[in-house]
Protein backbone atom coordinates (compact mmCIF):
# COMPACT_ATOMS: atom_id res chain seq x y z
CA UNK A 1 0.00 0.00 0.00
CA UNK A 2 3.01 2.45 0.91
CA UNK A 3 4.54 2.04 -2.75
CA UNK A 4 1.08 2.06 -4.26
CA UNK A 5 0.98 5.64 -2.46
CA UNK A 6 4.33 6.49 -3.70
CA UNK A 7 3.69 5.93 -6.87
CA UNK A 8 0.41 7.94 -7.07
CA UNK A 9 1.68 10.71 -5.14
CA UNK A 10 4.98 11.25 -6.74
CA UNK A 11 3.74 13.79 -9.14
CA UNK A 12 2.15 15.86 -7.13
CA UNK A 13 4.82 15.97 -4.72
CA UNK A 14 7.41 17.07 -7.62
CA UNK A 15 5.04 19.67 -8.74
CA UNK A 16 4.38 21.36 -5.21
CA UNK A 17 8.20 21.20 -4.22
CA UNK A 18 8.59 22.97 -7.71
CA UNK A 19 6.07 25.01 -6.94
CA UNK A 20 7.03 26.00 -3.74
CA UNK A 21 10.36 26.92 -5.03
CA UNK A 22 9.30 29.18 -7.73
CA UNK A 23 6.96 31.09 -5.62
CA UNK A 24 9.86 31.44 -2.66
CA UNK A 25 12.06 32.85 -5.66
CA UNK A 26 9.44 35.20 -7.16
CA UNK A 27 9.16 37.16 -3.60
CA UNK A 28 12.77 36.88 -3.48
CA UNK A 29 13.06 39.47 -7.05
CA UNK A 30 11.07 41.77 -4.51
CA UNK A 31 9.54 42.97 -7.76
CA UNK A 32 6.22 42.52 -9.95
CA UNK A 33 6.35 39.44 -11.84
CA UNK A 34 5.58 40.49 -15.84
CA UNK A 35 1.90 38.99 -15.74
CA UNK A 36 0.89 37.23 -19.60
CA UNK A 37 -2.82 37.14 -20.95
CA UNK A 38 -2.23 33.32 -21.05
CA UNK A 39 -1.21 33.35 -16.74
CA UNK A 40 -4.94 34.69 -16.39
CA UNK A 41 -6.91 32.32 -18.56
CA UNK A 42 -5.14 29.68 -16.15
CA UNK A 43 -5.11 31.53 -13.27
CA UNK A 44 -8.99 31.93 -13.68
CA UNK A 45 -9.70 27.96 -14.90
CA UNK A 46 -8.01 27.29 -11.42
CA UNK A 47 -10.71 29.30 -9.51
CA UNK A 48 -13.05 27.89 -11.85
CA UNK A 49 -12.69 24.08 -11.05
CA UNK A 50 -12.03 24.79 -7.76
CA UNK A 51 -15.82 26.41 -7.12
CA UNK A 52 -16.75 22.48 -7.75
CA UNK A 53 -15.09 21.14 -4.56
CA UNK A 54 -17.47 23.37 -2.45
CA UNK A 55 -20.54 22.80 -5.07
CA UNK A 56 -22.22 19.82 -4.01
CA UNK A 57 -24.03 18.51 -7.34
CA UNK A 58 -26.54 15.83 -7.70
CA UNK A 59 -23.98 12.99 -8.73
CA UNK A 60 -24.08 9.58 -7.25
CA UNK A 61 -20.89 9.28 -4.76
CA UNK A 62 -20.20 12.83 -4.90
CA UNK A 63 -18.68 13.44 -1.92
CA UNK A 64 -16.19 16.01 -0.94
CA UNK A 65 -13.02 13.51 -1.38
CA UNK A 66 -14.21 13.01 -4.72
CA UNK A 67 -14.40 16.64 -5.34
CA UNK A 68 -10.97 17.48 -4.36
CA UNK A 69 -9.55 14.41 -6.25
CA UNK A 70 -11.17 15.79 -9.58
CA UNK A 71 -10.01 19.41 -8.18
CA UNK A 72 -6.75 17.84 -8.66
CA UNK A 73 -6.80 16.01 -11.79
CA UNK A 74 -8.11 19.32 -13.23
CA UNK A 75 -5.69 21.46 -11.79
CA UNK A 76 -2.19 19.98 -11.20
CA UNK A 77 -1.14 19.72 -15.14
CA UNK A 78 -1.65 23.88 -14.90
CA UNK A 79 -0.18 24.10 -11.65
CA UNK A 80 2.70 23.18 -13.53
CA UNK A 81 2.26 25.32 -16.02
CA UNK A 82 3.15 28.07 -13.66
CA UNK A 83 6.36 26.17 -12.11
CA UNK A 84 7.14 25.95 -16.22
CA UNK A 85 6.77 29.99 -15.86
CA UNK A 86 8.83 30.55 -12.89
CA UNK A 87 11.62 28.59 -13.21
CA UNK A 88 14.74 30.26 -14.23
CA UNK A 89 16.02 27.32 -17.21
CA UNK A 90 19.39 27.31 -19.03
CA UNK A 91 19.83 26.21 -22.80
CA UNK A 92 21.18 22.68 -21.26
CA UNK A 93 18.53 22.02 -19.21
CA UNK A 94 16.40 22.41 -22.19
CA UNK A 95 18.27 20.41 -23.96
CA UNK A 96 17.82 17.44 -20.74
CA UNK A 97 14.25 17.57 -21.18
CA UNK A 98 13.99 17.50 -24.62
CA UNK A 99 16.79 14.38 -24.69
CA UNK A 100 14.30 13.12 -22.15
CA UNK A 101 11.14 13.17 -23.96
CA UNK A 102 11.96 11.15 -27.26
CA UNK A 103 12.81 7.54 -25.21
CA UNK A 104 10.14 8.41 -23.45
CA UNK A 105 7.53 9.45 -26.02
CA UNK A 106 8.77 6.72 -28.13
CA UNK A 107 8.19 3.89 -25.51
CA UNK A 108 4.94 4.99 -25.21
CA UNK A 109 4.92 4.53 -29.03
CA UNK A 110 5.93 0.90 -29.26
CA UNK A 111 4.05 0.06 -26.09
CA UNK A 112 0.28 1.36 -27.91
CA UNK A 113 1.28 -0.03 -30.98
CA UNK A 114 2.01 -3.71 -29.30
CA UNK A 115 -1.11 -3.42 -27.60
CA UNK A 116 -3.31 -2.49 -30.77
CA UNK A 117 -1.51 -4.74 -32.92
CA UNK A 118 -0.99 -8.07 -31.52
CA UNK A 119 -4.13 -7.72 -28.58
CA UNK A 120 -3.38 -11.68 -27.48
CA UNK A 121 0.15 -11.39 -26.86
CA UNK A 122 0.03 -7.84 -25.30
CA UNK A 123 -2.76 -9.35 -22.58
CA UNK A 124 -0.55 -12.14 -21.74
CA UNK A 125 2.44 -9.65 -21.48
CA UNK A 126 0.61 -7.52 -19.10
CA UNK A 127 -0.73 -10.35 -17.00
CA UNK A 128 2.43 -11.60 -16.64
CA UNK A 129 3.50 -8.42 -14.94
CA UNK A 130 0.16 -8.68 -12.73
CA UNK A 131 -1.06 -5.80 -14.75
CA UNK A 132 -4.68 -6.39 -13.12
CA UNK A 133 -3.34 -6.14 -9.20
CA UNK A 134 -1.52 -3.10 -9.76
CA UNK A 135 -4.70 -1.57 -11.24
CA UNK A 136 -6.23 -2.87 -8.36
CA UNK A 137 -4.08 -1.24 -5.92
CA UNK A 138 -4.46 2.04 -7.72
CA UNK A 139 -8.26 1.86 -6.93
CA UNK A 140 -9.05 1.57 -10.73
CA UNK A 141 -10.39 -1.06 -13.15
CA UNK A 142 -7.77 -1.39 -15.50
CA UNK A 143 -9.11 -1.99 -19.03
CA UNK A 144 -6.36 -3.21 -21.11
CA UNK A 145 -8.15 -2.57 -24.43
CA UNK A 146 -10.99 -0.31 -25.35
CA UNK A 147 -12.99 0.01 -28.20
CA UNK A 148 -15.21 3.03 -29.72
CA UNK A 149 -18.36 2.44 -31.26
CA UNK A 150 -18.68 4.35 -34.59
CA UNK A 151 -22.03 4.00 -36.39
CA UNK A 152 -22.48 0.84 -34.75
CA UNK A 153 -19.18 -0.82 -35.80
CA UNK A 154 -16.29 -1.29 -32.45
CA UNK A 155 -13.14 -0.12 -33.46
CA UNK A 156 -10.12 -0.98 -31.27
CA UNK A 157 -8.35 1.94 -29.93
CA UNK A 158 -4.96 2.36 -27.93
CA UNK A 159 -5.02 4.53 -24.48
CA UNK A 160 -3.48 4.78 -21.49
CA UNK A 161 -2.60 1.90 -19.53
CA UNK A 162 -3.14 3.42 -16.05
CA UNK A 163 -5.10 6.72 -16.73
CA UNK A 164 -8.31 7.17 -19.03
CA UNK A 165 -8.68 7.24 -22.70
CA UNK A 166 -8.44 10.84 -23.54
CA UNK A 167 -4.89 11.13 -21.40
CA UNK A 168 -2.94 9.12 -24.30
CA UNK A 169 -4.71 11.17 -27.01
CA UNK A 170 -3.73 14.41 -25.38
CA UNK A 171 -0.19 13.73 -24.62
CA UNK A 172 0.01 13.33 -28.71
CA UNK A 173 -1.65 16.68 -29.03
CA UNK A 174 1.88 18.20 -27.44
CA UNK A 175 4.24 15.91 -29.03
CA UNK A 176 3.26 15.92 -32.36
CA UNK A 177 4.02 19.54 -32.73
CA UNK A 178 7.27 18.85 -30.64
CA UNK A 179 8.48 16.12 -32.85
CA UNK A 180 7.59 18.10 -35.84
CA UNK A 181 9.94 21.12 -34.58
CA UNK A 182 12.69 18.60 -34.13
CA UNK A 183 12.17 17.26 -37.71
CA UNK A 184 12.37 20.88 -39.04
CA UNK A 185 15.28 21.96 -37.02
CA UNK A 186 17.64 18.90 -38.22
CA UNK A 187 20.25 19.36 -40.30
CA UNK A 188 22.14 15.82 -40.44
CA UNK A 189 20.45 13.44 -42.45
CA UNK A 190 20.35 10.70 -39.76
CA UNK A 191 19.02 13.13 -37.17
CA UNK A 192 16.45 14.12 -40.02
CA UNK A 193 15.57 10.85 -39.95
CA UNK A 194 14.77 9.95 -36.41
CA UNK A 195 13.35 13.00 -36.12
CA UNK A 196 10.89 12.06 -38.95
CA UNK A 197 10.42 8.74 -37.57
CA UNK A 198 9.67 9.94 -34.44
CA UNK A 199 6.79 12.41 -36.12
CA UNK A 200 5.43 10.00 -38.09
CA UNK A 201 4.92 7.70 -34.46
CA UNK A 202 3.44 10.13 -32.75
CA UNK A 203 1.18 10.64 -35.82
CA UNK A 204 0.27 7.09 -36.13
CA UNK A 205 -0.75 6.82 -32.32
CA UNK A 206 -3.27 9.65 -32.36
CA UNK A 207 -4.96 8.07 -34.81
CA UNK A 208 -5.03 5.26 -33.49
CA UNK A 209 -6.47 6.55 -29.86
CA UNK A 210 -9.73 7.02 -32.49
CA UNK A 211 -10.23 10.54 -30.53
CA UNK A 212 -11.67 13.18 -32.78
CA UNK A 213 -11.05 16.05 -30.99
CA UNK A 214 -7.05 15.42 -30.21
CA UNK A 215 -7.05 14.14 -34.24
CA UNK A 216 -8.33 17.86 -35.46
CA UNK A 217 -6.01 19.86 -32.74
CA UNK A 218 -2.97 17.66 -33.73
CA UNK A 219 -4.01 18.72 -37.54
CA UNK A 220 -3.86 22.29 -36.50
CA UNK A 221 -1.04 22.19 -34.23
CA UNK A 222 0.99 20.29 -37.19
CA UNK A 223 0.18 23.04 -39.91
CA UNK A 224 0.31 25.98 -37.22
CA UNK A 225 4.37 24.35 -36.39
CA UNK A 226 5.06 23.77 -40.37
CA UNK A 227 4.17 27.04 -41.32
CA UNK A 228 6.52 28.89 -38.62
CA UNK A 229 9.03 26.56 -39.01
CA UNK A 230 9.23 26.63 -42.45
CA UNK A 231 9.03 23.07 -42.78
CA UNK A 232 6.79 23.09 -45.70
CA UNK A 233 9.35 21.09 -47.93
CA UNK A 234 9.95 18.60 -45.11
CA UNK A 235 6.25 17.35 -44.73
CA UNK A 236 5.65 16.97 -48.28
CA UNK A 237 8.63 14.82 -48.67
CA UNK A 238 6.99 12.43 -45.92
CA UNK A 239 3.26 12.97 -47.15
CA UNK A 240 3.67 9.47 -48.79
CA UNK A 241 4.78 7.71 -45.88
CA UNK A 242 1.59 9.66 -44.15
CA UNK A 243 -0.84 8.62 -46.65
CA UNK A 244 0.65 5.01 -46.90
CA UNK A 245 0.12 4.65 -42.69
CA UNK A 246 -3.51 6.37 -43.27
CA UNK A 247 -4.22 3.36 -45.84
CA UNK A 248 -3.15 0.78 -44.02
CA UNK A 249 -5.15 1.72 -40.82
CA UNK A 250 -8.03 1.81 -42.62
CA UNK A 251 -7.67 -1.33 -44.57
CA UNK A 252 -6.32 -3.50 -41.20
CA UNK A 253 -9.67 -2.11 -39.41
CA UNK A 254 -12.01 -2.67 -42.48
CA UNK A 255 -13.06 1.39 -41.45
CA UNK A 256 -16.68 2.20 -43.91
CA UNK A 257 -17.06 5.57 -45.37
CA UNK A 258 -20.53 5.60 -42.59
CA UNK A 259 -18.08 5.11 -39.92
CA UNK A 260 -15.96 7.08 -40.88
CA UNK A 261 -18.69 10.05 -40.73
CA UNK A 262 -19.60 8.77 -37.41
CA UNK A 263 -16.02 9.36 -36.55
CA UNK A 264 -16.61 13.16 -37.57
CA UNK A 265 -20.07 13.58 -36.16
CA UNK A 266 -19.82 15.95 -33.68
CA UNK A 267 -23.20 13.80 -32.26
Amino acid sequence: PLLMTAVRLWDDALVSVLLVRVTHEAFCRRKAPHVMYLDLLVLFFIGLTALYVFYPGTLDGNSLFNRFKGFRFDALFLLAYFVGRGLDLKRRHVRWLVLALIPTATAVAVVAVFQWALPSQASAFFNMLNYDEFMRQLGASGELFRTRDLAGMEVPRVSSLVTGDLTLSYYQMFMIPFAAGLFFVAKKPLEQAGAAALLLAMLAVVVLTVTRSAIIASAVALVAVTLVGRGTGKMTAISGIVVALALAFLLVTGLTPTALAGLASPE
